[in-house]
């Protein structure tokens, strides 16, 4: 293609969806301060789960639909209470995340997860991350400053910043892709030496 026909000036020609992806990838991975902040939330949002399912029981006991399935939980012996939170707690993980990378803890942080090799999460990926929360002393994996624990680096993922994620670099464009409607002008200093001279 002749230079002459590139318009400077022509938007670029750009995926939007490819470059938010590598904004993804190449965002920077969330500080220890947010991860613990994201660890809090997401406790408080697991035992909010607990405090409305046993209203829910009360409700139902009242009702005469069940038969005390509230006194269930008063009943229940430690090990047992550790299953049934752990069973929650990987039950709220996997969907918030499953469905969209966050959880309520990440959705106010401005974090999400995603994988390192940037393809895209599948829910066995998710799975596996959330499981790998009930290895004891899994939450310690942290100390020391760390950005991430086991059931990052044993499932492949991270958490990024959203809020802290760089501009995204321009990608370069060929020729090729550019209009062709666009005839540059040839310059004033040498229109004016091109008219022809008085010759008085």
């Amino acid at each position: 293609m002749n230079p002459e026909d590139i318009n400077p000036y022509a938007p670029p020609q750009s995926n939007v969806g490819q470059i938010e992806e590598e904004v993804q990838f190449d965002a920077p991975s969330a500080g220890s301060g947010k991860r613990f902040l994201n660890y809090l939330i997401d406790r408080v949002a697991v035992f909010g789960i607990f405090f409305v399912l046993g209203i829910i029981l009360v409700i139902l006991d009242e009702k005469g639909v069940t038969f005390e399935a509230a006194s269930i939980f008063e009943d229940i012996g430690f090990l047992q209470d550790i299953l049934f939170t752990g069973v929650v707690t990987v039950m709220y993980y996997c969907c918030f995340e499953g469905a969209c990378g966050r959880s309520l803890g990440k959705w106010i942080t401005g974090t999400k997860v995603v994988s390192v090799s940037g393809e895209p999460l599948s829910f066995g990926k998710i799975l596996g991350r959330n499981l790998t929360r009930l290895v004891p002393f899994e939450a310690f994996s942290f100390l020391g400053g760390a950005d991430s624990g086991w059931h990052d680096a044993w499932s492949g993922t991270r958490v990024i910043d959203l809020r802290a994620a760089p501009v995204p670099k321009p990608r370069p464009m060929s020729a090729s892709s550019m209009p062709r409607f666009y005839k540059p002008q040839a310059p004033v200093a040498a229109q004016l030496d091109s008219r022809p001279q008085d010759p008085s």
